[in-house]
């Protein structure tokens, strides 16, 4: 049932005989009682007693941690508790911030704690709780006087750090090596898990560019910029890169081409995949970015050039994301022939025929 967990259970062990576990109190009639696993079965002579028959390893813990944390009691011993808690379950939020207290009023090893998370971060790749925890880890290695470069020592926890926050103070110069480190791994990440769209490990990749922004050099950047496109190579259709492409060129300000250049690199990746709404709905955040309607020349030629092709192949429809751009701009412009644009993809695309529908009115109406 847990593989890595110890056969003797935590209410058992000489080295916690001093606390008493506290069990779950949930009332006569709890509505919705915690489900812990199965009762263990277990009769590994590892045991001590009978009570393995009765307690499983994940109620086992959670009683312990309740005597841990009504002591207050903040110790390596509890520090492993919490370990073995988070891999029982990684989305336990308290005992992941109940953590974090303990490494920073005892002062440990964030260096060791952050080698750790690299596994935890793969294992549990989806758990909000592992990329907050990572972030708190991080934030406490930017601000130490520990520098990161240092393997020797343990990055000791010398500032006043409250966990409560993920918005530590802003990093120390040194901690540039860091951040580039971070960003490697989590980009190392999306290829060794195959899951280059995971919305956590992307919202934490932008933290770090967001919060080591002040420290990153141009050549950082550079990187950053032939990291997207290597994914956009891999998958065109990757909607989580073109909003981080898009992050980084307007949120953080990083756009080092013109406007125009820009549409025309997109204009190119659309005639990859003309259907593909990643790239569309990029290039409507591109031109609404820098203020300016769907009526671009250019794009409108690129658009009417597309549906005409298509239209006159036999065996290919115009791709729907072209003929809505044409309608949209139309609507915009007051231009009537927005009505005929909906019409045609009220055919074209039934599913979403109440839509088009709609559209057409909004522009019988304009």
């Amino acid at each position: 049932m847990f593989p890595w967990f110890s056969t003797m259970l935590y209410a058992e062990r000489d080295d916690f005989k001093d606390l008493q576990p506290i069990p779950q109190d949930e009332g006569p009639s709890p509505l919705a009682p915690i489900n812990y696993s199965p009762k263990c079965e277990c009769r590994d002579p590892c045991f001590v007693g009978s009570l393995a028959l009765k307690m499983t390893p994940d109620k086992d813990a959670m009683d312990m941690f309740r005597a841990v944390v009504h002591a207050n009691e903040k110790s390596e011993r509890a520090l492993g508790l919490t370990e073995d808690i988070i891999r029982m379950n990684a989305g336990h939020y308290t005992v992941w911030h109940y953590r974090t207290t303990i490494i920073v009023e005892l002062g440990l090893d964030i260096q060791a704690e952050l080698k750790l998370m690299d596994e935890l971060s793969t294992e549990f790749l989806k758990s909000y709780q592992v990329w907050h925890h990572r972030r708190l880890c991080v934030g406490l290695l930017a601000t130490s006087t520990s520098p990161f470069a240092s393997k020797d020592a343990p990055a000791a926890v010398t500032i006043a750090a409250s966990p409560e926050t993920s918005s530590p103070p802003p990093p120390l110069e040194s901690s540039k090596e860091l951040a580039q480190s971070e960003l490697k791994f989590v980009a190392e990440l999306f290829y060794a898990t195959d899951d280059p769209k995971n919305y956590h490990t992307w919202v934490y990749r932008q933290w770090i560019l967001t919060y080591f922004d002040k420290i990153l050099q141009d050549e950082d950047r550079h990187l950053e910029f032939e990291f997207i496109e290597s994914l956009i190579k891999d998958d065109i259709y990757n909607n989580s890169v073109w909003s981080h492409r898009f992050f980084c060129l307007f949120k953080l300000g990083w756009l080092q081409t013109t406007l125009e250049a820009e549409i025309e690199y997109v204009l190119s990746k659309i005639g990859i995949a003309p259907s593909n709404m990643s790239s569309w709905n990029y290039l409507r955040g591109l031109l609404k970015a820098n203020r300016r309607g769907l009526n671009d020349e250019r794009v409108l030629q690129f658009s009417e050039t597309l549906v005409k092709a298509k239209s006159a192949s036999d065996d290919m429809k115009p791709p729907v994301p072209a003929l809505e751009w044409l309608a949209d701009a139309a609507l915009e412009d007051k231009n009537p022939i927005a009505t005929k644009y909906y019409l045609q993809l009220k055919e074209m695309d039934p599913i979403r025929r109440h839509y088009w529908s709609w559209k057409s009115h909004l522009a019988l109406a304009a």
